[in-house]
Formats: structure tokens, C-alpha cells, sequence
């Protein structure tokens, strides 16, 4: 018997502090990440749309625990202060392959146009395999996303970042410096 599996006690894993979904995982690589994937062929498939990110950025890096992000974006929140989040990002799930878009809006027919089988949420496409996508409308949605650099959600109040975002890749929000003021 595993001490472990009881219902009482921890894995010893789990004490290690998870990254939250909105922080860079240090300790992961995207290729450590994109070798767990299975089965092979949703592995593949998350393969290629990388290949897709890493035509609009270099700045690609793991997510949380699972997701790998690309590009990166100012976000405020209605409830959380602003912080740095990828622009757009995929992470293989346990039924399919989850898209996220950044603010990219998704509508029914943009969603029907990349795949009849794909659906959506508020802003994550998410694929069952790419077998049934139109790689080039799925990647003229993705490209819209590396066009977005800041969101503020409806209510929220904009704040500025408590310390500016480094430009990172082809795909990073650039900081301007205002004249007159000094750093």
C-alpha cells in the first residue's frame, strides 16, 4: 500500500509549489512539456501549431503547468491587478487541444471557417484533432493575436504594471518612455 494514495495524505509532489497559469514555469521547458504529450498524434499536432507561434514570436516559453505561451500582453482584470500573460498560447488537454487566443473576440462563423468540428469559448478554440482544421485559417486567427499588446476587461480600472514589461522576441510589447520623465 502507497502511503500516498490514501485519501488523507499528500504526494510528496504535491508539496512543491505549482506555477499559477499566469506565471512563467522556470522549471519546465516547452520541450519537456511537448514530450509528455500523448497520444503521438495529439502530440504532432501540438507540434505544428508551436511551429505556427514561433513564426510571430521567439518569446515562447511554459505556462502554469501546461500551457505553452508565446508573445506577451499587458492584462487587467475586472478583480486582479495587471499582469504580464502570453498572447496566444495551446495546451493539450485531456479531450482535445486547447487554443488560447489572447482578446482575439471568436464568433460561430470564424470558429466554422477553421473547422466544423472545432468549438469555442470566450476566447480559447479548442481543436479535437488538426486533421479536421484549415491550417491557414487557424493560423490567420493566431496571427491576430501577436496584434494585441494590452486588455483591459470591461469595468476594470487600468493600471499601469508595478515595473515595465521587457521586450522579449519578435512579438513583445514594446515600453515607451514618456519625454520629460526621468526613469
Amino acid at each position: 500500500s502507497v502511503a500516498w494514495r490514501s485519501a488523507t495524505a499528500v504526494h510528496p509532489l504535491r508539496r512543491l509549489a505549482m506555477p499559477k497559469m499566469t506565471e512563467i514555469n522556470k522549471s519546465m521547458t516547452v520541450a519537456g512539456l511537448i514530450s509528455s504529450i500523448q497520444p503521438p498524434e495529439k502530440q504532432n499536432d501540438v507540434k505544428k501549431i508551436l511551429q505556427v507561434l514561433k513564426k510571430y514570436s521567439k518569446d515562447i516559453h511554459v505556462w502554469g503547468d501546461n500551457i505553452i505561451g508565446a508573445g506577451k500582453m499587458l492584462y487587467q482584470s475586472k478583480s486582479q491587478k495587471p499582469y504580464t500573460w502570453f498572447q496566444c498560447g495551446v495546451a493539450p488537454r485531456a479531450s482535445n487541444i486547447s487554443v488560447y487566443l489572447g482578446m482575439t473576440p471568436l464568433s460561430s462563423a470564424t470558429v466554422a471557417k477553421v473547422g466544423p468540428k472545432c468549438s469555442h469559448g470566450v476566447g480559447c478554440l479548442y481543436i479535437k484533432s488538426l486533421a479536421d482544421v484549415n491550417m491557414k485559417e487557424l493560423e490567420a486567427l493566431l496571427k491576430k493575436c501577436f496584434a494585441v499588446k494590452e486588455f483591459v476587461a470591461p469595468g476594470a480600472k487600468p493600471a499601469k504594471p508595478s515595473k515595465p514589461l521587457k521586450p522579449e522576441g519578435k512579438g513583445a510589447m514594446k515600453v515607451k518612455k514618456r519625454p520629460g520623465k526621468k526613469a
